[in-house]
């Protein structure tokens, strides 16, 4: 069952900034006023005005934008009637008019359940910045309507830090969009422009900010591989891809299979660089609940706790361990204790290795005459009662897992198959 998105969101251009393309674009407003009519006195106060709009995405009376080249950029130019002592201070706002624009179009781009998890808890937390960044304009909007004296150079000051935050983003926001990042590799690319960045305090706290929301939906699906071996990824986002189409009933037929080796497989580009350290652990953790679940037994980890992003890796990694310590123990136990390996390599040694040879030369003295017989001509069923009776009159019969011994017929002859097992290794 695939979704679609309502045709009447694609019809309302307003919500996702869409009315500054062309084809939205409405024709250009009649002014009430050209520039040079408004008086002196009030001509920083009606451009502040119109820079307050720009810096919400829309037109203004003065100031109106251009889409530059096929890229779809917006971009914004100031009327050329303005002084020029005016528009220089209006183009140093312009940039973050963009930033804004460009932000605001990725947030309901990658909104969108094709994108993924890590993309839309990404998208929500580049959204709560973008209204941190509405509120300070609608608190400078009420300053430039309540004082005279406010001026551009005022609102300058007053933007500086929203608009250092507004280019990271814009930055961020420009390189995923470029690479359609999504899952792993978008947390991979915050993580490297925060080590990239790491000397500025604001840029830092800003990408930690992101990268703990982003990171939520990642770690939940984490969370259920090292806890429950179960993978949850629709999307393929996660490090962990299952490859369906390795089935555990192919080992009954194929002794070379590759059921535990491929049925779970890392993604090397949905790894972020922060779990490079646990990549094995993690693999193993899950692969090892897989064992214990497909042997027939729930898996319920009393160690289970809340994953989070955390500059100090060593905590969730911590996590990390205490979980692949709790799984392989369980295997342990369960193929030593519940299944008895040891015993079990005991027992083939009995058969495979002759160390009770009794029961071998009591078959061949009663099995002769039909194993000189063509194989078609064999009869399984006589030739395993008399395997029976052989373990049943010898000293085998003292063996616990005498009753699992049975046998069958090959095509190939002993030579020939262990050519072809030797092949394989």
């Amino acid at each position: 069952m695939s979704l679609k998105v309502p045709q009447w969101s694609l019809e309302r251009p307003h919500i996702t900034k869409s009315y500054l393309h062309p084809q939205f674009k409405h024709q250009e407003k009649s002014r009430s006023r050209p520039f040079r009519a408004v008086p002196d006195e009030e001509k920083e106060r009606v451009v502040c005005e119109d820079l307050l709009n720009a810096l919400l995405g829309f037109e203004g009376q003065y100031i109106t934008t251009n889409m530059q080249g096929s890229s779809g950029k917006v971009a914004f130019k100031v009327d050329p009637d303005i002084d020029k002592p005016l528009a220089d201070l209006i183009e140093r706002h312009l940039p973050l008019c963009s930033y804004h624009v460009f932000i605001s179009q990725y947030v309901a781009k990658y909104s969108r359940y094709e994108w993924g998890l890590v993309a839309q808890a990404f998208a929500a937390a580049v959204d709560a910045v973008l209204k941190e960044y509405m509120i300070l304009i609608g608190k400078l909007e009420d300053q430039v309507r309540t004082q005279d004296a406010f001026s551009l150079q005022k609102l300058w000051y007053h933007l500086q830090p929203a608009a250092h935050n507004m280019h990271t983003l814009y930055s961020i926001c420009r390189q995923a969009d470029a690479l359609t990042t999504v899952g792993g590799g978008m947390l991979q690319l915050l993580y490297q422009t925060s080590t990239e960045l790491g000397g500025d305090a604001q840029t830092k706290a800003l990408i930690d900010f992101l990268l703990e929301k982003a990171t939520a939906p990642y770690f939940e699906m984490l969370e259920m591989w090292l806890y429950q071996g179960c993978i949850n990824d629709p999307r393929g986002e996660f490090l962990i891809e299952e490859q369906p189409h390795y089935k555990k009933e192919h080992m009954a037929t194929e002794y070379a299979a590759n059921y535990w080796e491929q049925r779970y497989i890392v993604r090397s580009e949905m790894f972020p660089a922060f779990l490079h350290p646990y990549s094995k652990k993690i693999l193993m953790t899950g692969k090892y609940l897989n064992v214990i679940r497909e042997c027939g037994q729930d898996v319920l980890s009393p160690y289970k706790d809340k994953i989070e992003y955390m500059h100090h890796h060593r905590e969730y990694g911590a996590k990390i361990d205490q979980a692949y310590d709790f799984a392989r123990q369980q295997l342990l136990h369960l193929i030593l204790e519940e299944e008895h390996l040891l015993l079990r390599f005991a027992s083939l040694k009995h058969y495979f290795f002759l160390d009770r040879g009794d029961f071998f030369v009591h078959l061949i003295n009663t099995a002769e005459e039909e194993l000189v017989k063509t194989a078609d001509d064999i009869s399984l069923h006589k030739l395993e009662h008399l395997l029976e009776h052989a373990i049943r009159t010898s000293t085998t019969v003292q063996d616990q897992f005498h009753t699992d011994v049975s046998c069958e017929l090959q095509a190939n002859s002993l030579p020939n198959s262990l050519r072809r097992i030797t092949s394989k290794t």
